[in-house]
């Protein structure tokens, strides 16, 4: 009854002033959130406060009416309105615009000044705004630390209020130094806000944040979704996926959907495919300049288009009432950002739909989402032969949208600049290419042709095939600055790299040419010459690892080798790690819980097996360490015999949890091994469940049913067995049989192997990036 009580309370009953009541009831806020009527009473004390509360709850309202109404009494009792009061932090472009916008309509009948700090927009622009000293500034850490430095007489020294949005990412590494930059230039006396839909533990930061006393209020559990959302799952093939996606979106016609991609690329193809079969779809994602991210975030929210593509960069704080449904085309890796993306619909009470379309190689970030939220998610009921029913109209939708996405940027600007009809995507082409051809025409005539990147990596050695592989890896190329472009393929031939070494380079990292590899360049070349001996090897270091020009060199790369040969780790055997473990150096760090491991497991420096315990333990993040080790502890192996096993076999920390779970479930429970065989024969724990020691294990059954010899019979038979490499095991097993008795048996086990996981069954072939 007492928390019926507290969730009926009015504004007023908040204690806010009547100015900022009649805001709210303008805004069509009747009565307080439950976050907002736990986190304002104290806030309105002057406390600092963490709020943790789920998306779509009205956390902008929590902050903004208390620093609202502080500074209407300071106004009030100093008759000069300060400027400058109160900062409010945001990971993302989209979401400070929106902050800024709810703080101008509850401040409107105050003549409340707000200015907006993101990238993408001018900098003179801002400027000239922040000369009208505005009482609120919402801003990204990025461009707000520009400005500080930048920007003559501005400061933050009359800041009253400080508040982290979405505060979980900017506490993040990503945000780190830009954050630490501006709360080392910010009054320590002042209230700090620290709001998130999902709070991790990070109390060192938090300090560093210097909160003081700070009041905590969770309005729901630590990561929880509404009640109101219906939430569903899909498994699909990787390869019929874009056709469970127009399928679902053609059984709820009319629906204002937001469709969430991994990679910008991605949101660009499914917009052209699903325009091409009549939807009104548009994308968004950090690669569109802001005035284009806006445009199609308004033509979303205004209904001109009911599909919006995008990427991450819309799952955090965006408030747009209409969305009906969330479908997660690519599963989040991680767990927490399944939360923000599903936060877009069924807000403020209202209903909603979320359904993720799961494939074979999604399987487990699926499974630690369920778990991150406590909750097995029903099934999406559609009938697969229904769904592929829309297969050949999806498949030439596609063909024809790869076709149109390298495209100059004339045809897509028209797509950009276009309603959200349903006209054929072919018109649009055809006009564009139409149009080209004129403007072309036009430039023949009147001027010699410009030369372009095509023609500028001819010049360099590519040949067709090879310009085909690089534009289709990376589409921007075409449109490249053919200055820079020029200035970074002399680098890289002055190395001695080939068309071959380009081509291979740009597939492991499309982002390649972008980069500013230009930077320390000849300090760079010359201290890896030294470390790999030639230019020769070095070569070959980049081809397998082009992120060696583009990682901070003074930062990144010299401190972490320095670290390497500190632990004893250097020459030969650093370099062997270098080009067999690309993520080598941004993913290095040691503390006292790694290096207590790496003591564990008993390898000593100068041997073997060292570099591997050393380097593996580095990249690996602390808290994987310890689920892999507790994995087997739970089938009763010492943590000690996990480390020691360990020192033996260091790529066991390479191996999935589920891989090692099933293969020792296969030991224990088929088997019948006792547990702690895979010490000495850690084989076991490396092979294929499915490909390899199932189908042998059938085998030897029949080979036992039928009564011949040799028998694959006890545990050191069974052991040697699983142990060969397939060729042998089968002239050991299968040859040696007659004609016809091998014939079956042949049958047997290739049956067998055919009986494969999901996962096994439908693996690529073709591999993009690091193949690790």
């Amino acid at each position: 009854m007492a928390e019926e009580n507290e969730v009926e309370k009015t504004f007023k009953e908040l204690g806010l002033r009547d100015e900022l009541v009649e805001a709210c009831e303008n805004l069509g806020w009747k009565t307080p959130s439950k976050i907002q009527a736990e986190v304002i009473p104290h806030a309105l004390e002057g406390k600092d406060m963490i709020g943790l509360a789920q998306t779509g709850s009205g956390k902008t309202g929590a902050f903004a009416l208390p620093i609202l109404q502080a500074l209407l009494e300071i106004a009030e009792n100093q008759r000069t309105v300060p400027a400058f009061f109160a900062c409010v932090l945001s990971p993302t472009r989209e979401l400070a615009i929106q902050i800024a916008e709810q703080f101008e309509a509850l401040g409107s009948g105050i003549s409340l000044k707000c200015v907006v700090l993101v990238g993408g927009i001018d900098m003179m622009q801002q400027t000239l705004a922040l000369a009208k000293r505005p009482h609120i500034v919402v801003a990204t850490p990025g461009r707000l630390m520009d400005h500080l430095t930048n920007t003559k007489g501005f400061s933050l020294g009359t800041l009253r209020y400080l508040v982290l949005d979405e505060a979980d990412r900017l506490l993040n590494e990503e945000f780190e130094k830009s954050l630490d930059e501006i709360l080392n230039v910010i009054p320590q006396a002042r209230k700090t806000y620290l709001f998130s839909a999902t709070m991790t533990k990070k109390v060192r930061k938090l300090e560093r944040a210097c909160l003081k006393n700070p009041v905590k209020i969770e309005a729901s559990s630590k990561y929880s979704t509404v009640d109101t959302l219906k939430q569903q799952y899909r498994f699909v093939p990787a390869k019929y996926k874009e056709c469970y996606l127009v399928y679902i979106l053609t059984e709820m016609p009319g629906f204002s959907t937001m469709v969430f991609t991994r990679t910008c690329d991605a949101t660009r193809l499914l917009a052209l495919l699903l325009r091409n079969l009549g939807q009104r779809a548009i994308p968004i994602s950090g690669q569109m300049n802001q005035s284009k991210r806006l445009g199609a975030l308004n033509k979303f929210k205004a209904g001109e288009c009911n599909i919006l593509i995008c990427t991450d960069v819309a799952s955090r704080g965006l408030d747009i009432p209409s969305v009906d449904m969330v479908i997660n085309y690519d599963i989040p890796t991680n767990s927490k950002d399944y939360i923000h993306r599903v936060g877009r619909t069924a807000r403020a009470g209202r209903s909603g739909g979320a359904i993720s379309l799961v494939n074979q190689y999604e399987l487990e970030w699926f499974l630690q989402i369920e778990k991150l939220i406590g909750k097995k998610l029903p099934e999406f009921p559609a009938e697969e032969d229904e769904v592929l029913l829309l297969l050949e109209q999806v498949t030439e939708a596609k063909r024809i949208s790869i076709t149109v996405q390298p495209l100059s940027s004339l045809y897509a600007t028209k797509l950009m600049t276009a309603t959200c009809s349903t006209k054929c995507q072919a018109e649009v082409l055809t006009s564009a290419v139409a149009e080209e051809s004129v403007e072309s025409e036009a430039n023949n005539n009147n001027s010699p042709p410009k030369e372009d990147s095509m023609q500028i990596f001819k010049k360099w050695g590519c040949n067709e095939n090879d310009i085909s592989k690089l534009f289709t890896r990376r589409p921007s190329l075409r449109n490249a600055d053919l200055v820079q472009l020029q200035s970074k393929l002399s680098l890289l031939s002055g190395l001695g790299l080939t068309s071959s070494d380009l081509v291979k380079i740009v597939n492991c990292r499309p982002r390649f040419l972008s980069s500013r590899i230009n930077h320390y360049f000849d300090e760079r070349i010359e201290y890896f010459t030294q470390l790999f001996g030639s230019k020769d090897m070095l070569c070959k270091a980049i081809v397998r690892n082009p992120s060696l020009l583009t990682y901070d060199f003074h930062s990144k790369i010299k401190p972490t080798i320095a670290l390497y040969d500190q632990m004893g780790v250097s020459g030969n055997d650093l370099i062997s790690m270098l080009l067999s473990r690309p993520t080598l150096i941004p993913r290095t760090s040691f503390n006292d819980e790694k290096l207590e491991y790496i003591r564990k497991t008993g390898v000593l420096k100068g041997t073997t097996m060292y570099k591997y315990i050393v380097t593996l333990i580095a990249i690996s993040r602390l808290e994987t360490i310890q689920e892999k080790v507790a994995n087997l502890e739970k089938f009763g192996i010492s943590e000690d015999d996990v480390l020691t096993l360990l020192g033996r076999s260091p790529l066991l920390l390479t191996l999935s949890v589920d891989k090692v779970q099933r293969n020792m479930t296969f030991v224990v429970a088929t088997l019948k091994f006792p547990a702690n065989t895979v010490l000495k024969y850690p084989f076991l724990l490396f092979n294929n469940l499915e490909a390899a020691m199932k189908p042998r294990l059938v085998l030897a059954g029949k080979i036992q049913d039928m009564g011949l010899s040799p028998e694959i019979k006890g545990r050191a038979a069974i052991l040697r067995a699983l142990r060969m490499a397939e060729k042998r095991f089968l002239k050991a097993y299968v040859s040696c049989h007659p004609q016809d008795v091998a014939d079956e048996l042949m049958e047997v086990y290739r049956n067998a192997k055919c009986i494969k996981r999901l996962a096994e069954g439908s693996k690529k072939i073709e591999r993009k990036g690091f193949p690790f």
